[in-house]
């Protein structure tokens, strides 16, 4: 049984078309036990001013960069949290 989908999307187009779909067709088949968790990639490639716009449209934002390795941990841990606790 799936208990968490894990949304990717690219930090640099969060307000893409196609990411608002996913985002839509996501709520519209998630149970009342399952969860959505959008992650934000490509956080290497954001300047402050575009990070803090993302984070004023998605608060609870987690952003992570694999070239730099950062927030690596802090998905992991949370998907964790939310799959097992």
């Amino acid at each position: 049984s799936i208990k968490l989908f894990v949304h990717l999307i690219d930090s640099r187009h969060f307000n893409s078309k196609l990411d608002s779909e996913v985002r839509e067709f996501l709520k519209s088949i998630k149970r009342d036990d399952q969860q959505i968790l959008e992650v934000f990639t490509k956080g290497d490639k954001l300047n402050q001013k575009e990070r803090s716009k993302l984070k004023k449209s998605f608060p609870n934002a987690l952003l992570v960069s694999n070239l730099k390795k950062s927030g690596i941990n802090e998905i992991n841990l949370e998907i964790f949290k939310r799959v097992f606790l």
